[in-house]
């Protein structure tokens, strides 16, 4: 399994200031999350997560099943504190 480092902090002013190229992502918006059962080379699924900018440019970010459950446990364990 790959690992993570998931980093959680108290608010926006603690969190990382990503330098940025010439994409200004600040307005970029999750349009469609899209599950694909078999994603993985082993089976197991993924989530597409289709990104839009304001200026119509798209990306794709793909994250495994697992990370995702890893992100919502600690997203959950965050809101409990």
């Amino acid at each position: 399994m790959n690992m993570l480092a998931i980093q959680i902090v108290d608010s926006p002013a603690d969190a990382p200031n990503y330098a940025r190229d010439s994409i200004d992502v600040r307005a970029a918006t999750i349009t469609k999350a899209v599950i694909v059962k078999n994603g993985t080379v082993g089976g197991k699924p993924t989530v597409d997560f289709q990104i839009e900018t304001m200026d119509g440019t798209k990306f794709v970010a793909m994250l495994t099943g697992d990370l995702v459950i890893s992100l919502a446990a600690a997203v959950a364990g965050a809101a409990k504190k």
